[in-house]
């Protein structure tokens, strides 16, 4: 029998995320795992008429072909892969956590010369995505191995989830909606603002957001969701900040990451834990120093950190700046190979000034 709340989930993704529609080729990528979302999400899709592909994607598979293979056949980017970026108008990406440690042991300078080799294949996404010929959705799905993560049992972590896709609503498109209406508050606050100081334990840093467009993210690319983001100029970062929330990196662990900024360059580079990944995943190329997006969390139902960056990234009370990759449809300049998100939590005495004028203070909004 199909849980209830993966039929309002599978809407969900369909009508707020997607907007599927009869003419559309929808492609689902999911791991063995997330079989019963893709499953609901595909059924939906039929039924509005859509044409509907599903691939399955062994767990396995990426980390063998790091652990196995030869730089060149790390460093190759596979035809076929670049052919369905052109082939389908709307994607979904399930997210079902297997084990986090999977690609624990594998040399740095591997998981940097595939992220190279993925580049073309980012970048015609984007390209499509900033001309409008298709979207795409990343959905999380609850899993044994998530709870474990999040240190959960399974029951606790699957209300967890379906509370943060604010499914427990009666109406769930709605509440994305409404929330979308709450980010565009706070992003005509944004609109004017020059420049933001950020201000916590470790940390005092200023974000160059003059002229820049910022995005509303409330359901539309990742369930869960909720943030605004923008994209700072290539010099836009100055300042030292600390990253009190513990990251989890393609097998890897960190804490306390410390980041220094001159020019909008890390220039200083410090963890508690996992200080020489650290200090190979920004050298995987010159844009790695740099910042591709700021951005503050806004999701209220989402109270504390599970070790998913998914979820970690959208509490409310937060920010968090991407290391690397920006987004060229918001103006973003830089180019990289990674994108890393790295949080602040500002809920315990920390505040975001728009110049020099209260935004955001003890992770409360004051918008």
């Amino acid at each position: 029998m199909t849980d209830p709340r993966l039929v309002r989930y599978a809407q969900l993704i369909c009508e707020h995320s997607l907007g599927i529609g009869e003419t559309h080729r929808v492609l689902i990528s999911t791991p063995p795992s997330g079989g019963p979302l893709a499953l609901a999400a595909a059924r939906e899709a039929w039924r509005r008429g859509a044409r509907v592909s599903v691939v399955m994607q062994p767990e396995w598979a990426r980390a063998d072909r790091l652990r196995s293979g030869r730089d060149e056949q790390i460093a190759y980017m596979d035809p076929a892969d670049l052919e369905v970026v052109e082939r389908f108008d709307r994607w979904l990406f399930v997210w079902a956590s297997g084990n986090t440690a999977e690609r624990a042991g594998i040399a740095s300078e591997k998981d940097a010369a595939l992220a190279r080799a993925r580049m073309a294949w980012s970048e015609r996404q984007d390209e499509r995505e900033a001309a409008g010929e298709m979207r795409w959705v990343g959905a999380a799905y609850p899993t044994a191995l998530g709870a474990q993560t999040a240190r959960m049992g399974t029951h606790a972590w699957e209300h967890f989830v379906y509370s943060a896709l604010l499914l427990d609503e009666a109406d769930t498109v709605a509440a994305w909606r409404a929330l979308g209406e709450r980010h565009k508050r706070l992003i005509e606050r944004l609109a004017d603002v020059s420049e933001l100081r950020v201000v916590a334990s470790g940390t005092d840093l200023r974000v160059d957001v003059a002229g820049r467009e910022w995005e509303s993210c409330a359901g539309e690319a990742n369930l869960p969701d909720g943030e605004v983001f923008c994209c700072p100029p290539l010099g836009g970062i100055e300042g030292e900040i600390l990253f009190g929330v513990p990251s989890m990196q393609n097998g890897r662990s960190y804490r306390d990451v410390r980041l220094r900024f001159e020019g909008g360059v890390v220039v200083d580079a410090s963890a508690a834990l996992g200080e020489e990944d650290l200090i190979a995943r920004i050298d995987t190329d010159e844009g790695a120093r740099r910042v591709g997006e700021f951005a503050i969390g806004t999701n209220e139902m989402i109270q504390h950190a599970v070790g998913d960056t998914l979820f970690d990234e959208k509490i409310g009370g937060t920010c968090h700046l991407a290391l690397g990759r920006s987004f060229p449809s918001l103006g973003g300049e830089n180019v990289s190979a990674i994108h890393w998100d790295l949080i602040c939590d500002l809920r315990d005495g920390g505040r975001i000034d728009a110049d020099g004028e209260p935004l955001l203070r003890d992770g409360k909004l004051l918008v």
